[in-house]
């Protein structure tokens, strides 16, 4: 589990097995026409997550967003009253040692203050979500940055309006839904082997191996179908039908967890079944 909790920060959370399903090209950045568009549309796939020296925003996809209306990211950070919403219920965030009994919370305990330094009172208060952000800067060791942040950042530059497929609420319910107290305190008692799986995930990353990066992120050992359900079959349904109503309206580049293009529950082949011709777009 602690690979797979890993993997949906930076996806923030995304991918199914690769096995018996379409093989997809090389690239992050796909064309949507057809099916009553009057202009394009384009997804791209992101790591929400990543070090800074490994970031690149590619000279298409920013070609991408001088070309289009709108900016539709998985949720809308410029929208503040978002942020409040997020806030919100961050700060309800469940203690997780409120949820365990005495001996898994020593053991928690124990293994938060010397793995990670935190002082008793901050284990007290701590949630999964602020335990999964910890256990991320941990992994990555660098100066981190957001390719979400980078695109807004870029689209307010440019004018651009913007929008979101779901809100944060609904992200950290789907999270605190997904993964349980004890399969958060079963992955921290596992031996780190997150090292060289993290590499091959970035590395896949910006040589837009989406192959690769469906078979690394959705090996059945990291991620059992019923959290597939929870946060990406479900997810990526919902989306799509939103997708197709934007759409009409604008010229939109979307950009979600990479993981969330492939697969037969993917976005693009539910796409595809719903008449869109969706294409790879290459520098």
């Amino acid at each position: 589990m602690r690979k797979y909790i890993l993997v949906s920060i930076l996806f923030f959370t995304s991918i199914v097995s690769i096995f018996g399903q379409e093989v997809l090209d090389k690239s992050l950045l796909w064309e949507i026409t057809g099916n009553g568009l009057h202009k394009p549309s384009y997804i791209v796939g992101t790591i929400h997550i990543m070090c800074k020296d490994d970031f690149v925003l590619t000279p298409k996809v920013q070609r991408v967003i001088d070309r289009v209306d709108n900016l539709t990211l998985e949720v809308n950070f410029t929208d503040p009253k978002e942020i409040v919403e997020i806030q919100k219920s961050m700060n309800n965030q469940v203690s997780l040692t409120r949820n365990l009994d005495e001996d898994n919370r020593k053991e928690l305990v124990e293994l938060l203050i010397n793995e990670y330094g935190l002082s008793n009172s901050e284990v007290d208060s701590i949630s999964s979500l602020g335990l999964m952000n910890l256990m991320t800067n941990k992994e990555l060791q660098c100066e981190v940055v957001s390719y979400d942040v980078e695109l807004i950042m870029l689209g307010m530059k440019k004018g651009k309006n913007f929008g979101g497929l779901e809100h944060g609420k609904e992200q950290l319910e789907l999270f605190n839904k997904a993964f349980s107290v004890k399969e958060i305190v079963r992955q921290l008692k596992l031996k780190d082997e997150s090292t060289d799986n993290l590499t091959s995930i970035i590395e896949a990353f910006k040589n837009e191996d989406m192959n690769k990066l469906y078979e690394l992120g959705t090996d059945p050992q990291f991620m059992p179908i019923e959290v597939k359900s929870i946060m990406l079959d479900n997810r990526n349904k919902t989306w799509v039908e939103k997708m197709g109503r934007i759409m009409l309206i604008e010229s939109t580049l979307f950009a979600v967890g990479s993981a969330h293009l492939g697969g037969q529950v993917g976005v693009i082949e539910l796409l595809r079944k719903k008449g869109y011709d969706v294409a790879p777009v290459y520098e």
